[in-house]
């Protein structure tokens, strides 16, 4: 990770601390949120007891495509306002969505590809030039030939969301596919 990103997490979790330290709400960095391949598993908007935004919900699924070729799909619903960022914008302003695969079980056929309603231009939050999605659903998907069915695929997701006032920090999703052969 750059230095120029280091410190633009630091600062957001700075902002999003104050913002909700000063508003007697609490604070958060981050969120784990795990899901199971064929549930779909979605993260509240705002947790009731908790006060806490999260403007983000991610549901999981797979779908077999024979031949040991599975297909993992990773589905962002923003609630209205808020965006995530696509996996190729620029470094220099918010952070792009990744997707870290933990597992050794399988073969990736090419690279996750996303689909969804996208929008490119400059942001006046960031001073530059950013690719996001303003609306969901969003999709990742992942191709894969399995190696070894004992174990899941599982891994992790970092996204940014930002509404048109305030960004909240990164945040990392856990994801776990129990595929069947």
């Amino acid at each position: 990770m750059t230095l120029r990103k280091n410190i633009f997490s630091i600062l957001c979790v700075v902002i999003f601390t104050a913002t909700f330290v000063s508003c007697g709400e609490g604070t958060s960095t981050s969120s784990n949120n795990s899901a199971a391949a064929n549930d779909t598993a979605e993260v509240p908007s705002e947790t009731k007891s908790s006060g806490i935004l999260e403007p983000v919900k991610w549901s999981f699924e797979s779908n077999s495509l024979g031949n040991d070729e599975f297909e993992l799909i990773m589905t962002a619903n923003m609630d209205k306002g808020w965006s995530i960022y696509s996996q190729h914008t620029s470094d220099d302003g918010p952070v792009p969505t990744a997707f870290e695969f933990e597992s050794d079980n399988f073969e990736a056929i090419g690279e996750v590809v996303e689909n969804g309603k996208k929008k490119e231009g400059m942001d006046p939050l960031f001073g530059v030039n950013v690719i996001k999605f303003p609306t969901g659903p969003v999709t990742f998907t992942q191709k894969l030939k399995m190696k070894d069915y004992s174990k899941p695929v599982t891994g992790y997701l970092t996204y940014m969301t930002c509404d048109d006032a305030k960004c909240l920090p990164p945040t990392d999703v856990d994801f776990s596919f129990d595929l069947k052969k």
